[in-house]
Formats: structure tokens, sequence, C-alpha cells
């Protein structure tokens, strides 16, 4: 934790990764502005999304990267259930995570392991099914997310992300 006072009318308070600074406007009055220096903001979206969609341009990427979020989710979360109806894509941008589907009786199978760059769950917004597979996070996880209204709207604009989605569901 440290305090840092300017002369110039503002200070700066710092703990952990929170920074809030106090700015002096006028007389009576000050304005705080509280910046968190979450390690989320330090991916670049576009350089991720070209990793996962090989296939499209720079500008392209650009729109996809503003219709997304970075979220991050601790070790052992679901991000995908097997069976359930759910609407969102995502990608890895740190940390790993396990695919598998469910056997006879309470086993499981584990499909895949991932890394940054995956496309997970791209498959229940495109076909309005249900999922087919678990994907678990296995450590702490960083991912970028898409909703299925989002998705929509930039695979109508692009034809070749249409085609690298079925290349990676392929795959």
């Amino acid at each position: 934790s440290s305090i840092q006072r300017s002369t110039s009318g503002f200070s700066q308070y710092q703990k952990g990764e929170i920074t809030a600074i106090e700015l002096l406007c006028s007389p009576g009055m000050v304005l705080f502005i509280l910046v968190t220096m979450n390690e989320t903001h330090l991916y670049d979206k576009v350089a991720l999304l070209r990793m996962a969609f090989k296939g499209l341009e720079d500008d392209e990427l650009e729109q996809v990267a503003a219709l997304t979020e970075f979220r991050t989710y601790p070790a052992d979360h679901v991000l995908c259930h097997e069976g359930a109806y759910e609407d969102v894509l995502y990608i890895v941008a740190d940390g790993e995570i396990v695919i598998s589907q469910k056997m006879l009786g309470e086993e499981e199978r584990v499909l895949r392991v991932g890394g940054r760059g995956d496309v997970v769950g791209e498959m229940a917004p495109i076909q309005s099914a249900p999922r087919a597979a678990t994907v678990r996070t296995t450590t702490e996880c960083t991912v970028l997310e898409m909703e299925k209204e989002d998705f929509e709207t930039i695979l109508s604009r692009s034809p070749r992300m249409a085609i690298d989605l079925i290349r990676i569901t392929l795959d």
C-alpha cells in the first residue's frame, strides 16, 4: 500500500492491484477515479482471436473483438454443462480446461485438454442444441466470451469465420 501526493492537485493511492486517484477539481470538490489493474485487460483480443480464427482479416478480427468480453474463472469452474442449452462461445486466453463427456453411470471420459487459443462451446450457439460435452477449468482460467446474438451477427458478416468454425469443429 502506498500514497503519492502531488503539488498539481492529485493524490494516488495504491494497494495491490487497485489504484485510486484523487483529483482536486475545485475548492470543496474532489473526484475519485478507481482503476483496477486486472491481468485480463493486458491480453490483446485481436491476437487471441487471430489464433482461433486464422482465416480472418484484421478488420474482421477487430469487429469480433468489439463484441467479446474477458472473464476470469477459478479452477474447477464449469464453462459448458453437457446437456444444457447455453449460448456462449469461449476462447481460452490463459489457463487450462478439460473437455469431457459422461459415460454410463457416473464415469466421465476426457476428450481432450485445452489451453490458450482453444475455442470451446461453439456448437451450441450454431445448432441451438444442448452442449455435447462439459468444459471445466483445471486452473484459474481467463476466457474471451461471445454471446449467441453477437456470434450470429459475425457469422452473417463473415463467411470466412463460418468456414474457420467448421474447421475447428471437425478438428
